[in-house]
C-alpha cells in the first residue's frame, strides 16, 4: 500500500466466487454494495427536483426452485434492505427508490412475494415493492419506464420475452443502466438466434454480421465465446453505453460459466463498479487485475510474453505517453479516471506506470495549486508528458 493513498493492490482476492455461484448470489453478493453507489450519484444529480425518484428493476428475481433459504438471504431482501439502511441520510434512497421484481417462473417469482413482507425493516420501506408476475400486473412498472427517471435493470439479456422487451426499450433510453447476468451457454445459444431474434439483433447491432463469418473461420470455442463478447461488448458501446465486464469462473476449468456485462453513459459509475469487482478478481503477476474471478492467473515467463495480452503494465507504460494530448496537465487521479474505463487496469497501475515514466524521464510532477516541479509521487500531482 503507498503511504497515503487508497489504491487497490493485487492481494489475495475474495474467496466469494471461488466456487460456483447462482445468478442470485452473485447478485446478493453485489447488488447491495453497487445500488446504493449507483443511487447516490443518481440523486445528486437532481438535487433541484422536488421529488427525486429512482427506479430498480430486478427481472430475474425467483428463489431458484428447490434451494432451501432464509428469506433475508435472498438477493431481493439484500437489495431492500441495503436501500433501507439509508434511511434519514442525506441523500434519502429509502424515500427515492421504487423497486419492482419479475421472474419467467412465477412459482419462483411466488416465493420471493411470500417472504418480503416478513423483513423486520419491510413496513418502513419508502416505497413497497411491486411484482410483475404476468400482463395485468406490468403496468405499475411500464409506467415507471417510460417515465424516464434513472434506472437500474437487472436482468439475463438472453431470458425470456418480458425482459427481452424491458431491454428493448431501455437501449433507446439513456437514463436506463444495465446490470446483465447471464451463462456463458446463453451467450454460445444467442449466436445461432441472431437471424431469427430482434432483440438479440439489437444487442449485438452492427457487430451481428461479423459473427458467423467468424465462426466460420474459427471452430475453437473458447475463440468463438470471446469474440461474442467483445461483439456484445461492442454492440453496446454503438449505442453510446460505456461498459464493465467480468468473467466468472472455476479453479480447473478452461472458460467461465458466467458473466456479468455492466452499461451505462456514466464512466464514473462503471469505475466505481470495477472497483468493487477488483475485490474479487484475480492478477497477472504485473500486478494488473483479470477482471475474473475462479481463473488460472496467466505467467509472465518471459518480460516479452506481456506485449501479447490484452492488458499489461508494459503496455499501460507505453500507452499513456501516447494518449499526452488528452492528458497532459490532469493530475493523476484524473487520469486514472479519464482512462480506466473499458481497461482491466486498477488505480495502483497508474501509480507505478507513472513511477517509470519518471525514471524514464517521460514525464514532469508538477504541485497542483503552484504548477512547480515536484518530485514526489501523489495522486493529487499534475502529470506533464515530455519528449
Amino acid at each position: 500500500m503507498i503511504a497515503g493513498e487508497e489504491v487497490v493492490t493485487g492481494t489475495e482476492p475474495n474467496n466469494f466466487f471461488q466456487q460456483k455461484r447462482s445468478p442470485s448470489e452473485t447478485k446478493g453478493e453485489l447488488l447491495p454494495k453497487f445500488l446504493p453507489v449507483w443511487g447516490e450519484g443518481k440523486l445528486a444529480a437532481q438535487k433541484d427536483s422536488p421529488a427525486p425518484a429512482l427506479l430498480f428493476a430486478d427481472l430475474n428475481a425467483g428463489i431458484p426452485l428447490g434451494e432451501e433459504v432464509q428469506p433475508a438471504t435472498t438477493a431481493p431482501a439484500k437489495v431492500l434492505k441495503s436501500i433501507f439502511a439509508n434511511s434519514g441520510a442525506r441523500l434519502n434512497l429509502n424515500a427515492a427508490f421504487h423497486t419492482f421484481f419479475a421472474d419467467a417462473n412465477k412459482t419462483a417469482l411466488a416465493a420471493v412475494e411470500q417472504t418480503v413482507p416478513a423483513l423486520p425493516f419491510y413496513a418502513e420501506l419508502g416505497n413497497a415493492p411491486g411484482f410483475v408476475n404476468g400482463p395485468e400486473n406490468q403496468l405499475p412498472f411500464k409506467e415507471r419506464m417510460h417515465s424516464e427517471i434513472p434506472a437500474l435493470l437487472a436482468l439475463d439479456p438472453f431470458g425470456y420475452k418480458f425482459s427481452q422487451e424491458v431491454l428493448a426499450q431501455a437501449l433507446g433510453n439513456s437514463a436506463a443502466d444495465l446490470f446483465l447476468l447471464f451463462e456463458a451457454g446463453k451467450l454460445k445459444a444467442a449466436a445461432k438466434s441472431l437471424d431469427k431474434s430482434g432483440p438479440v439483433q439489437q444487442l449485438f447491432g452492427s457487430q451481428a454480421a461479423a459473427i458467423a463469418p467468424f465462426f466460420e473461420r474459427r471452430s475453437q470455442s473458447k475463440k468463438r465465446e470471446e469474440f461474442l463478447l467483445k461483439s456484445l461488448e461492442l454492440g453496446l458501446r454503438e449505442k453510446g453505453y460505456r461498459t464493465v465486464t467480468f468473467a466468472f469462473g472455476l479453479p480447473g476449468k478452461e472458460q467461465p460459466y458466467q458473466y456479468l456485462l455492466f452499461a451505462s453513459v456514466s464512466e464514473a459509475l462503471c469505475t466505481r463498479l470495477k472497483e468493487i469487482l477488483l475485490d474479487y478478481s484475480e492478477y497477472q503477476e504485473d500486478g494488473v487485475p483479470m477482471m475474473a474471478a475462479g481463473v488460472k492467473p496467466v505467467r509472465l515467463l518471459v518480460p516479452e510474453y506481456a506485449r501479447y495480452l490484452p492488458f499489461s503494465l508494459h503496455k499501460l507504460v507505453q500507452e499513456l505517453p501516447q494518449q499526452a494530448a488528452r492528458l497532459n496537465r490532469l493530475s493523476l487521479e484524473k487520469i486514472y479516471e479519464k482512462h480506466n474505463v473499458e481497461t482491466n487496469y486498477c488505480k495502483a497501475n497508474y501509480f507505478t506506470a507513472m513511477e517509470q515514466l519518471k525514471a524514464q524521464g517521460k514525464i514532469l510532477l508538477l504541485n497542483p495549486k503552484t504548477a512547480q516541479q515536484v518530485h514526489k509521487l501523489s495522486f493529487g500531482c499534475l502529470i506533464k508528458f515530455v519528449g
